[in-house]
């Protein structure tokens, strides 16, 4: 009985070791209220001494360079540091997404316009076209 639970809970350790939970930055997007230049400060800080994922559109041989390191990388992986790799990659992907569409709705402060104060432009600008073909 007391080696099944000593067996118990080593799985349970071994289980909570390889479900590492997700970085800051990834929930920071999902945040109507972040600031994007905290949000890129923490994806930066995070992926500093990392091995990042490679972009699909770099080409060149300094990408090739890097997708050979990263194949080497993920080798090394077990199958749990792998399983985060792939949800760190996607979660990279989708940072480096918002980012890009976050960046024209960014106000000097950082923080990001709605998608109400958004289409709030959006109707006043119309408004003014219509008013210049009037």
């Amino acid at each position: 009985m007391a080696l099944c639970g000593l067996m118990l809970a080593y799985t349970l350790d071994a289980q909570q070791k390889e479900t590492q939970p997700l970085p800051d930055w990834v929930y920071m997007i999902d945040n109507s209220e972040v600031n994007y230049y905290e949000a890129i400060k923490a994806f930066d800080f995070f992926w500093k001494d990392r091995v990042k994922p490679v972009e699909e559109m770099d080409e060149g041989e300094e990408a090739e360079k890097e997708k050979l390191a990263l194949a080497n990388y993920l080798k090394t992986l077990t199958v749990a540091e792998r399983n985060y790799w792939d949800q760190l990659q996607y979660h990279y992907k989708r940072f480096k997404r918002w980012k890009k569409d976050s960046l024209p709705f960014v106000q000097p402060s950082g923080l990001i316009l709605t998608h109400e104060q958004r289409a709030a432009i959006w109707y006043k600008q119309q408004e003014e076209i219509k008013n210049l073909k009037k």
